[in-house]
């Protein structure tokens, strides 16, 4: 699964590797190649989480949610995904990269982005 993707590349202990972005985006390369499932949103939120000094957790400030806690995090984060889920085509959905199961990692990577506009 992704989340052993993501624990397996960090219990490896490789400076860069250890516990951030990289590894985050290691394990969703993995996912993009399909040597893994991509996550669903609830599994990539525990990482969200605990890393709210990183893109997703600011860019769910900026759009205005109020993300005080995990509960907060996943409605706001689920809210973002299931209105693109049903709002984007599937021609949508493959011209950005996140169709076949790939649209929780595209909105991850979509709300890190937010912060830099």
């Amino acid at each position: 699964s992704w989340q052993d993707a993501l624990d397996f590349v960090a219990g490896l202990g490789i400076s860069g590797f250890k516990n951030g972005l990289t590894t985050l985006q290691a394990a969703n390369l993995l996912a993009f190649a399909g040597i893994v499932k991509p996550p669903q949103p609830l599994v990539i939120l525990s990482w969200v989480f605990s890393h709210k000094d990183l893109g997703v957790f600011h860019g769910l400030q900026r759009l205005g949610f109020k993300v005080n806690g995990i509960a907060s995090v996943a409605a706001a984060f689920n809210i973002v995904h299931s209105h693109l889920k049903n709002h984007l085509s599937e021609s949508d959905k493959a011209n950005l990269g996140c169709s076949q199961g790939l649209l929780t990692i595209f909105v991850e990577h979509l709300l890190c982005k937010i912060v830099h506009w």
